[in-house]
């Protein structure tokens, strides 16, 4: 019975559990209700699985922690391009972090001008399974004149194991894609973490002397293979009206933004507060 189990083991077992399963866990046992009202309970689960960020949090001592809150975050998979990824040349002219009231992290990041394309990050304490990569993005007519750029993701402690998908030469030129407004972009195949708890790297890059422009990215997530809305790359749209010149109800699948082999379908997400707004912990 959990209400016999030792605290510290409580906590190892529920490390072992996302936190919406630990949660859910606990409407069902008095006992775990407790030990999560615990703050030491979600220091000591964040040590287990997200050792780094224990100890970046534990060197701000003029920080306030709430070990809970800062769980759930990282348990959501996702982080902000502006605030928590790396960025070559952040800076104008070539980059500039915006503070926005339409990003759930309240900043996004928007690409000018720029031929060193990187944006980097490392999403940690993924455990097994299965993932697609997804990026909220906004592309603007100045990126018509983009060349194909590469979205990688590659497990770290797996050496090797890397998947990358370079976008279509049209990709950028495609009608559905140039709204200038938010669309979440889920692309095509997929990573498999096989360690319970792994370092997953995810970029957005293209390193040559071709000028890139016309990006904005707010965050970027691994969505379990089985949540994604289709196998091939998939665009979603949290606007009624996406379309600078066309009828909003032209069908995707006449667009060939993916191979022959990869279906693309069209899946309207018009405004879902759950894109703009955060979890609730």
């Amino acid at each position: 019975m959990l209400h016999t189990i030792a605290r510290e083991v409580l906590y190892i077992i529920c490390s072992f559990l996302s936190g919406k399963d630990t949660i859910n866990l606990a409407k069902c046992n008095h006992a775990l209700q407790v030990a999560l009202g615990d703050e030491y309970v979600w220091a000591q689960m964040t040590k287990t699985r997200f050792p780094k960020l224990y100890k970046e949090t534990l060197l701000l001592d003029d920080v306030p922690r709430n070990w809970r809150k800062l769980y759930m975050e990282n348990d959501q998979l996702r982080m902000s391009v502006a605030k928590q990824m790396a960025i070559t040349h952040v800076r104008l002219p070539y980059w500039q972090r915006l503070e926005s009231k339409e990003s759930m992290y309240e900043a996004t990041a928007r690409l000018h001008s720029v031929c060193w394309f990187d944006v980097n990050g490392i999403l940690q304490g993924v455990p097994q399974g299965s993932y697609r990569v997804q990026w909220r993005m906004r592309v603007s007519l100045s990126a018509r004149w983009n060349e194909p750029l590469d979205f990688t993701v590659s497990v770290m402690e797996a050496n090797g194991l890397t998947h990358a998908y370079t976008t279509p030469d049209d990709f950028y030129i495609r009608e559905d894609i140039l709204t200038n407004t938010w669309i979440l972009v889920t692309l095509p195949g997929e990573i498999h973490v096989k360690e319970w708890f792994s370092n997953v790297r995810v970029s957005h890059e293209k390193k040559t002397n071709h000028w890139k422009s016309g990006i904005e990215l707010d965050w970027v997530k691994l969505l379990p293979s089985h949540e994604a809305p289709s196998p091939g790359l998939t665009v979603e749209y949290e606007s009624r009206y996406p379309f600078y010149w066309r009828h909003r109800s032209r069908s995707l699948r006449d667009l060939s933004l993916a191979s022959s082999d990869d279906p693309i379908e069209e899946y309207s997400v018009f405004n879902d507060p759950s894109l703009l707004e955060p979890s609730l912990y």
